[in-house]
C-alpha cells in the first residue's frame, strides 16, 4: 500500500501502477476517516460527468491510462460525493452520482442535514437509504415543476429509514 498526503499528489504520481492500492491521508483529518483507493485502467471505469471534482473515480494525470477508484465497503456516505446537507446547496447531482455508482443491494447514508434536490433522483437498482433520524435527516424536493422527489424504476423491496422526504411525491 502506497501512502500520499493528498489525492492531488496521488493523481499526479507517475509511480502508481494498475493493481496498486493507495491510502490518501488527507481524508483522515476532519473528513470522515481515511480512505483506500484502487488503481485501475481508465478504460474499465466511467468518470461521472457533473460530479464533484473529488468524486469516487478520478482520472490520473501522472499516467493517462489509469484512474483511481475509491474503495467502498458498507454504507457510502453521500457527503463523500459532495452533498452538503446544508439546506441551501443543490445536492441533486451529488446524490444521483452516489446512487449511480453503487452496486445493487448496498446502502447509502445521509448524515444529519437537509439535502436540497431540484430534479427527480432516479434509482433503478436496490440501494438502502439511511439517515440519522427523522428529526435530523431530510431530503427537501424544491423542484418547481412538480416532479417526484425520488423514482424507484425497477427495484423491489426498497428501504428508507431514519430520514424523511419533504415536497413532491415518491413513485
Amino acid at each position: 500500500v502506497k501512502s500520499f498526503d493528498t489525492l492531488a499528489l496521488a493523481v499526479a504520481d507517475v509511480g502508481v501502477n494498475n493493481g496498486d492500492t493507495i491510502n490518501i491521508k488527507e481524508r483522515t483529518t476532519g473528513n470522515g476517516g481515511g480512505a483506500f483507493w484502487d488503481v485501475v485502467l481508465l478504460s474499465t471505469v466511467t468518470v461521472t460527468t457533473g460530479a464533484p471534482a473529488f468524486g469516487n473515480v478520478v482520472a490520473s494525470t501522472g499516467d493517462a491510462s489509469l484512474a483511481l477508484v475509491l474503495r467502498i465497503s458498507g454504507k457510502l456516505n453521500v457527503k463523500e460525493w459532495g452533498a452538503t446537507g446544508d439546506g441551501v446547496t443543490d445536492d441533486t447531482l451529488a446524490i444521483q452520482g452516489a446512487i449511480d455508482f453503487l452496486a445493487s443491494e448496498t446502502a447509502i447514508h445521509f448524515p444529519g442535514g437537509e439535502y436540497i434536490i431540484t430534479s427527480t433522483i432516479v434509482q433503478d437498482h436496490r440501494v438502502d437509504w439511511t439517515g440519522d433520524g427523522l428529526q435530523y435527516t431530510t431530503i427537501q424536493n424544491n423542484n418547481v415543476s412538480g416532479e417526484d422527489a425520488i423514482q424507484f424504476t425497477t427495484a423491489f423491496f426498497q428501504n428508507m429509514s431514519h430520514m424523511r422526504v419533504k415536497g413532491n411525491a415518491l413513485s
